[in-house]
């Protein structure tokens, strides 16, 4: 697409010129896209060259963009499938049939594998790597805990059960896990469920896509699922299979580099404490870095029209609530799911990872126990609207989602608070060793330069050289110079240019 992003000639699904938060494709499989983009963001590493940054943007935005479609964050495409097709979802319309015998039609699903699910996330955190870029973070959570959502643990024995190469639809197995599916313990061969969780080779990258999300959050639910992968019994597999190569792999990769593996606290007094005119007041209670001691590095606070949940529950026929969204009238085309989707996110429960980002300038936590608030403006009053937030340590563990808390009486159009100002924000850690987060806030889309001065003034490095869009950012600098060597400890300066502003702060290394 065109240079630096700004504009390019695609149109998004409505016909209006697409953005990068607009651009959502629908490929045959998820790997049609993000292998591509994967391919674009080394040959970045390797030369430099701008243009397949964008390239790899392109590609994972468009991702991130379907994954925040789907209720639960599974990267998917809609399917229809009917009881005279004969295809690869034909079981699970054989299960549908034997479950709803007064339907002649199997309804539309939500179809993907594992295997490409794990090679989008793979996707997102290579952007991630590259930019700092927290949609890209948001992104691979939220499909990873859709991953774990759907292959993880047994809830009866608590142990793994695998991921699958074939396709899993919403509506066909009514959003059970695999492990629920009794029928098939208790009646092997009574249908051929081709699929069934097994550590195949493809579904492998299902695993690997747990791993790039425990990578970038330090959730304790990822690494269970991962743990309790890695003990299962592989012997029936050779050493030169490549099970028998990947499974040291993982178990070595997903190990994150930190005695810290304590999240903060969740939040759990966020409040509308004050609604005056078009500005409302949110307030809560910072959480500690570690538990509830200490200083958090971060927020993110996320708003949105229904209530905001870490993942949306699954449905339960008793209380005729959850997703898959049972309740007539069931989709039966592509469209028809889409929208159903749509309306289960904007009415009923949407995930945290999957709401709109709040453009206020939020504050830099306080110490535990400190009384925190943000105050939002340009509201108009008429329609009700939720908030929440999550916070995350100076190893990027990210605490539990706060409650969700409702504003009385908020507008259909909500505009939230621009940011008005380049920020510079923060260096954490700092002190450090070996590696540091900088944080920086942009006011719009301008192109940026961030670049590491040593004390005397010589450039060591330059992290940010591209068009960047508005909002909060962060880039990682691992204290090595343009030639990747290592630099030695003492005080270093990070600058931020942009336009004829300039920003620097101060960081210390210690080897």
């Amino acid at each position: 697409y065109a240079s630096a992003d700004a504009t390019w000639p695609y149109r998004d699904h409505g016909g209006a010129p697409a953005t990068l938060d607009s651009v959502w494709y629908h490929p045959y499989k998820a790997r049609y896209m993000s292998r591509p983009g994967i391919v674009c963001g080394h040959a970045y590493e390797v030369t430099g060259d701008e243009r397949f940054l964008r390239g790899e943007k392109l590609a994972a935005y468009s991702m991130r963009n379907g994954v925040r479609k789907h209720p639960i964050g599974y990267l998917s495409q809609p399917s229809t499938s009917t009881f005279s097709v004969f295809a690869s979802g034909s079981d699970m319309v054989k299960y549908w049939k034997e479950t709803h015998p007064e339907d002649t039609v199997a309804p539309a699903y939500y179809n993907q594998t594992d295997m490409f699910a794990g090679i989008a996330n793979e996707g997102f955190y290579l952007l991630w790597q590259h930019t700092g870029d927290e949609a890209m973070r948001e992104a691979l959570i939220f499909a990873s805990k859709s991953l774990e959502w759907r292959g993880g643990l047994s809830l009866a024995d608590s142990t793994y059960l695998g991921f699958c190469h074939y396709g899993w639809g919403d509506y066909i197995w009514e959003g059970r896990r695999y492990d629920s599916l009794v029928f098939h313990k208790t009646n092997p061969g009574a249908m051929a469920y081709a699929w069934w969780p097994n550590f195949k080779t493809t579904a492998a990258e299902g695993l690997s896509g747990l791993i790039f999300g425990y990578l970038v959050s330090g959730r304790k639910d990822l690494l269970k699922v991962i743990e309790s992968a890695l003990k299962r019994d592989f012997s029936a597999y050779t050493p030169s299979s490549f099970e028998g190569k990947v499974i040291p792999m993982f178990e070595a990769f997903y190990r994150r580099d930190s005695l810290d593996g304590v999240p903060p606290s969740p939040i759990s007094d966020l409040q509308v404490s004050n609604i005056s005119g078009n500005r409302i007041t949110l307030r809560w209670t910072a959480p500690g870095g570690n538990g509830s001691s200490g200083r958090a590095a971060r927020y993110r606070i996320k708003v949105a029209t229904s209530p905001i949940v870490d993942i949306p529950s699954r449905w339960n026929s008793a209380t005729k609530t959850g997703w898959p969204d049972m309740n007539a009238p069931l989709p039966y085309t592509a469209n028809e799911l889409v929208a159903k989707a749509k309306m289960y996110i904007e009415t009923k429960e949407i995930s945290f990872w999957a709401a709109e980002t709040i453009a206020a300038v939020v504050p830099i936590p306080s110490a535990a126990g400190t009384s925190e608030e943000l105050v939002v403006a340009n509201i108009d009053t008429a329609k009700t609207y939720y908030f929440a937030i999550v916070s995350y340590d100076s190893m990027g563990n990210v605490s539990a989602v706060s409650n969700s808390a409702k504003s009385k009486t908020l507008a259909a159009e909500f505009q939230l608070s621009a940011t008005k100002e380049l920020k510079l924000c923060g260096v954490t850690p700092n002190p450090f060793n070996p590696a540091t987060r900088l944080t920086y806030v942009l006011p719009s889309r301008e192109k940026i330069e961030i670049s590491i001065y040593a004390l005397n003034g010589t450039l060591v490095n330059t992290l940010v050289n591209a068009v960047m869009p508005s909002g909060e950012h962060n880039v990682v600098w691992d204290g090595r110079d343009r030639n990747a060597c290592a630099v030695a400890s003492g005080i270093y300066y990070v600058r931020l240019v942009a336009g004829n502003k300039h920003l620097q702060r101060s960081m210390t290394l210690l080897r």
